[in-house]
Parts: structure tokens; sequence; C-alpha cells
């Protein structure tokens, strides 16, 4: 029933941060910060720039417990790239930190520093090791001299824009190559007047980079498509979020047509779409896409209410191509999970048989489909809503990465572009109006306060207009620190191409496009014979040409790619694996929930039996009685006993429960892997140089299940106590048995 109502144990990593600080709110000592506050001493936050004020707060008790405890906290961030405010990124916390690190005041509001004997200290990183000389003078000019001198725009410089210190790396002051171009004509949307230009950069810089290190950066997701048409038409190979987009592909339009279908039957349409389309046609059933045509406009024609699957399924004809291919999906949707419901789609359908060349696309469907179920939409319908979608975080979902090894130009959003380097970045730059949003929020006293506020009724309302104006500012900044990551991004060439509305008269307010005039400074490198990677090979039709140049100008030959035939991928869906969906044997039953519950109980009990003694009997039961109420089921406490201390009194058994001197016991121990997954290891007997791994297990012997497991603890242990002889054993409780698991 979870299932079918797309209920889950899983949490969207959204949510953590809020439903931790809805957990902590509600306890004064929270247990998270008893037991994490004890073993972490030491944290580091990388893009503290972007950390919000929901993350800092729940973290900041840690971090001031760890420091009280001379421990240490370590930040790493950019308050110039602080451009994520959209997403509730709060660059006021690092600003803060900045303000006390570099004394402008005493303490911070977002830390208590009362037992950091030297309080905050402050790391420059001096050297800018990605960018050419030119570049670093030319961003140093926009920022330092002509935005320091537009108060109205730069503002209190709040991020610091206009006073940074970068040097060159050595070597490269005189390299490197900045251009600006700036165009303006009435109709910016439609007159393409930057087309011929960018086209002409992208075939010089191709004469000197491989098309790879060469990127368009635009502001909005709207204009990545037209740049991807114009290189297209050119012939230049690009890539894109857009271009890359597997939902543009007819077979996942097809694929989410049927999904449409099986969600909502009553969806003529998407049933039309699939059964019309190449998936069904090319299974060899001998159907034309005519003969489907000539069903759904025969049965529109007699009813228009008439459903076009019922027709189908009942029709004389097509009655067997239902009950082999749909009647299965049509009875298990809503009960398998989501990925299963696909892999029987694909299954049942040759997906992969059949569309050999869309097997990059259909595996990314299945990995989508897969990271989606994980981050909540684990039902059909929220999985539609969401392929459905055209924002860019859920385009990214159904996008393909390409590797860094495929030579085309890359296409992204100035935002995608933080952190990544290019040799040739060419920024496209238009003056149009931003999405405004008049919807605020504003907290106070733990509520949310909604506001709808124009620039109109935040001048004369006294109360609206700090939020409005808090907003501004931010807004503000975000796009002067977006300036900054975008004239950053380049190695060796930035191009700007600045796209402007032709006017009559100039306004008096001056905009941050106003900063760009037409110039050049520096010198393009020289190029290399050959590196047209992009140019077709006529002589070998039409082929694009790869690696087509080197260092030394001399230009090298192309080799001939060899053919490997690549079987198929098949995909069997657990539900035609033999015995595998088998539900009513598969199905969680009171038994089974009741020996878990028993053997957890079994766990805990023992967990306290430190050394076996006189009194264990009635310890038993004392720990007995104070585990089991947490359980949801009446135990029969005298048999448990009785079973626990026969255990204990086997002679096997007996002898790790014995005390020694210079012996040591561990229960539930718990150690992290290399993965930073938590173990916990029920008992660890220490003697000497010797350490003995004892793991409880109740019901039915399975040691060969097991193995895994203890293998996967003995090599933890060998991690950390390597000076130690370990030896791993499994005691069945149940059966009374004792079995040794080989190690070193």
């Amino acid at each position: 029933e979870k299932i079918k109502n797309g209920k889950s144990e899983v949490i969207h990593i959204n949510d953590i941060a809020k439903n931790l600080s809805t957990y902590i709110n509600k306890n004064n000592v929270p247990e998270i910060y008893l037991k994490l506050g004890e073993r972490i001493s030491h944290f580091l936050v990388d893009e503290f720039q972007d950390t919000n004020s929901l993350q800092w707060d729940n973290m900041r008790p840690l971090i001031e417990e760890s420091l009280a405890k001379k421990g240490s906290l370590f930040t790493v961030g950019d308050i110039k790239q602080a451009i994520y405010m959209f997403r509730n990124a709060d660059y006021k916390i690092m600003r803060d930190f900045l303000d006390v690190a570099e004394e402008k005041k005493d303490e911070t509001k977002y830390l208590s520093l009362d037992s950091v004997e030297d309080g905050l200290e402050l790391k420059n990183l001096p050297t800018n090791y990605r960018s050419d000389g030119e570049i670093l003078n030319y961003v140093d000019d926009l920022f330092k001299n002509k935005l320091k001198n537009q108060e109205d725009i730069i503002g209190d410089d709040i991020t610091e824009l206009t006073v940074y210190q970068q040097a060159v790396k050595k070597g490269f002051e005189k390299a490197g190559y900045v251009q600006t171009e700036v165009f303006e004509t009435p109709n910016i949307n439609e007159d393409e007047i930057e087309k011929e230009k960018l086209l002409e950069i992208i075939k010089s810089a191709a004469s000197r980079y491989p098309l790879n290190e060469i990127a368009i950066l635009v502001a909005k997701n709207k204009r990545i498509e037209p740049m991807v048409e114009w290189l297209t038409e050119a012939g230049i190979p690009v890539a894109s979020l857009s271009s890359l987009d597997i939902r543009g592909r007819k077979v996942i339009a097809e694929l989410i047509s049927l999904l449409k279908f099986l969600e909502t039957p009553s969806d003529d349409l998407a049933f039309s779409a699939f059964v019309s389309g190449d998936i069904f046609s090319n299974l060899n059933t001998g159907l034309k896409k005519e003969d489907i045509r000539n069903l759904i406009f025969e049965i529109k024609q007699k009813d228009r209410k008439e459903l076009l699957y019922s027709n189908f399924q009942d029709h004389p004809k097509f009655e067997k191509y239902w009950n082999e291919y749909f009647s299965e999906l049509f009875k298990k949707v809503g009960y398998l999970p989501l990925y299963e419901l696909v892999s029987l789609v694909y299954s049942k359908f040759k997906i992969f048989e059949n569309f050999k060349d869309e097997s990059a696309f259909l595996s990314k469907f299945l990995d989508a489909v897969i990271k989606l179920e994980g981050s909540g939409a684990g039902n059909l319908r929220t999985f539609i809503e969401f392929a459905q979608a055209s924002d860019s975080d859920k385009k990214a979902v159904f996008s393909i990465d390409l590797p860094d090894y495929v030579d085309a130009v890359r296409v992204m959003s100035f935002h995608k572009s933080k952190g990544l380097g290019f040799s040739v970045i060419i920024n496209m730059m238009y003056e149009e109006r931003s999405d405004a949003n008049p919807m605020y929020f504003k907290e106070q006293n733990g509520t949310i306060n909604v506001f709808r506020i124009t620039k109109e009724m935040a001048e004369v309302s006294p109360k609206l207009k700090p939020i409005y104006m808090a907003k501004k500012l931010d807004e503000d900044i975000q796009d002067l620190n977006l300036l900054y990551v975008i004239s950053t991004r380049a190695k060796h060439e930035l191009y700007n191409l600045v796209v402007k509305k032709e006017v009559k008269k100039k306004s008096k307010e001056t905009k941050l496009i106003d900063m760009f005039e037409t110039s050049k400074s520096g010198q393009p490198a020289r190029p290399v014979r050959g590196s047209e990677a992009w140019l077709r090979d006529e002589e070998n039709g039409g082929k694009i040409l790869v690696e087509g140049g080197s260092s030394n100008g001399a230009k090298q030959e192309t080799k001939k790619s060899k053919e490997f035939k690549i079987k198929p991928v098949e995909i069997i869906p657990p539900s035609q694996k033999e015995d595998f969906y088998d539900f009513e044997n598969l199905r969680p039953t009171y038994k089974s929930y009741f020996e878990t519950s028993e053997g957890a109980l079994c766990h805990d009990i023992l967990s306290k039996i430190i050394h076996i003694g006189p009194n264990t009997s009635k310890e038993l039961k004392e720990h007995y009685d104070m585990f089991a109420p947490k359980y949801n089921f009446e135990f029969k406490k005298n048999e448990i006993i009785k079973s626990l201390n026969d255990f204990l009194a086997m002679p096997k058994i007996k002898e790790y429960f014995t005390d020694r001197p210079g012996r040591e016991i561990k229960t539930e121990a718990e150690f992290i892997d290399k993965t930073g997954a938590l173990r916990r290891m029920d008992r660890l007997v220490f003697d000497n140089k010797e350490i003995v791994l004892i793991d409880f297990k109740t019901g039915i012997e399975n040691t060969e299940g097991y193995k895994k497991q203890m293998s996967d603890y003995v090599a933890i242990l060998s991690e950390v106590y390597k000076d130690f002889n370990i030896k791993a054993v499994i005691a069945y409780i149940d059966l009374k048995k004792i079995v040794r698991i080989e190690s070193r």
C-alpha cells in the first residue's frame, strides 16, 4: 500500500535540513548533539558563501561544542562567488566572519568564539592559477575602476569586488586575450545580430583549441537552444543540457506516453501516441501504423467518449497484442515499484534490442528513474509530473553528462559554469528584464509571513520597504557576483558579446550592462595546423575528424576506428526472474516481524552482559525488562531468558564472557569504514595482541551469507589495530553453535 500511494521511508535531500531543524527545536537536548558532539571535533565547510541559515543553525551547536574541546572549524569560500541567493544561500554568514577576521567588528553573531583563544584567522590565496594576465587585468579594470566609480550599481560593495587582491601566475603576466563587442538592435529576440560574430569567434578559436575547451555562457536557459541551433546549422559539434536532454528523443517521448497511459488509462492521447509510434511498430507484429491510425479514427468517429484502450483490448485484430504486451503492465501498475515497472516495459517491448542506437539515452532514462525514486518521486504520477517539467533542475536529471574528452563546444548557463574553467569563454549578454517575482517572505517569531510587494507599494509603505529593499540588495549582489564569476572562467581567451536594445534617448539610470564597450586587449594564441577537429572530412564520407592537431603544429593523421559488435543490453525485471516476484512468499508477515524483533531483543540484552557471574540470570531478566517494552510484541520472557542462559553456559561461549587480567571487552562497538558507512560489531574481546570478534545470530544457520559481512568487519579492525591478530566467530544463539570464520 505504501508503494501504491508513493509513500516510503526515503527523505528527499532538500528536506534533510528542514526535518533536522524541526527535530532539534522539539527537544531541549537533542539526542543527535549528545551522540555526534562526543565523536566529531573538526569541521570542514566548503563553499562557505553558499551556506544557508537553516544549515548553519543545525550545525552551529556541534561546531561550538567542538571548539570548546579544542577542536577546529575550517571554512573554504569566496564571497565574490555567492550567486545562489535564489536557493536561500546566505552570504551574510561569511560576511560576518570576514568582518571579525578583518577586525571590522569584535564578535560574530553567527558563532560563539569565547572558547577560541586566537579568534578567527583569515588566509587569502593570492594567486589565480586559472586565468592569464590579460584576462585578470580586464577583470581588475572592470571592477576596481569602472564599477568602483558607479556607486548606484556597486553600492556598499559588501562582497569586496572592488578591493580584492589577486596575482597572475608567474610567466603568464602578458598572456591572454579579451574582446568585447557591443551590438545595438531594435529587436533583441529576433534580429540575431550577434550570430555571425559568435560563429566567427568559434571557428577562429577552433584553430587554437579543442572544441571541448570552448564554452558559450548565457544568463537564461531559454538562450541555450538558439545557440545550439546556430552551431548545428554551421556544422559545429555542440553539447548542452538542452541538446542532450533525453526527453527530446522520440523513443523516450514514447516511453513517457506509455507511462502516462498506465497511470491514467483514460488518456487516449497518450495511448494513441504510443501504439502509433516506433516502439510498438518495431515489434514485428505485422501491424502497420496505418492500421492503428484507422482504428483510432474509427473509434472516435463512432463515439468520442469511447476509451481507446478498451476498444483495442476487445478488438479481434488487436486483442492478442493487448494480452501479450499490455495486460501484465496494466495489472501490476501501482503495485510494482517504479523501476521494476519501467524494467518490465523495457523487456516486454524489447527496447534495447530494437533501439541499439538509442542505448545511451535509454540507459539514462533508467538512471533518472532510479534517482527520482531515491529522491521521493517514487510513484508513477510524481515521476510523470517531474518528466514533463521544464525548469533547469529537472532538465539536469534527464540530461546526459558529456565526458570531457568528447570534442564539442559546451553551452551552459552562467550559474552552471561556476567552478569550471575553459580555454575560451564566450559570454552572451542580453539587455532584458529580470523575471521579477512580487512574492516576498519574511520569517518572524517562528512563522513565515508572505507578502506581495511591487516597487510602487514599497515606495509608499514604511513596513514593506525594508522587506523589498533587503531582497533587492541580495539580487543586486548576486548579479554583480555573477558577472565576476563569468569573467573569471576563461583560461586564455575571453569574449563578451553584448546585445543591447537600440534607443533614441539614453536612460538616466546606469545599468550593469552599460559598463561594456567594444574593445580588445592582448593577442590570441597562434593557430595550430589541423586542429579544426569539427570540420567534416568529405573524403571520408562526411565523418567528423578527431584529434586533428598537436602542439608543434604537425598535422596528425586520423586513425580509423575499429567496429565492435556490441551485444544489446537486456533488462530482466524481477517480475520475469524465476521465483523472484512470488508476492505471497515475499510479503512481510507477522511471523517475520516477530522473529526479527526477538533477535534484536536478544542482541540488546547480550550487549549489557560484560562478564558471566553468579548474578547473570538476574541481570538477563533486568535487561529483558528494560528492552522488551520498546518492541510491539508479547514475547515469552521465560523462554528467552532460558535460551540466553543456556547459550552463555556453553564452554566455548563462556570463555569469551569470563573476566581475565588485562582482558578488555567492547560491545556494540562502532566503526566507520572507508565508504563512510557506520559498522556496529556485537562483541570484541581484547587479550594482549589478539582480538576475537563475535557476531550473534538468531534463527537458522546462514554462515555463507554472513561471511562477507564478517570479512568486512575484520578488514576494518585490521586497519585500526594493525599489530593485533584478529579472529572472527559467528555465534548462533538458538542453535547453540559456534562457527569460526577464517581471517588473518
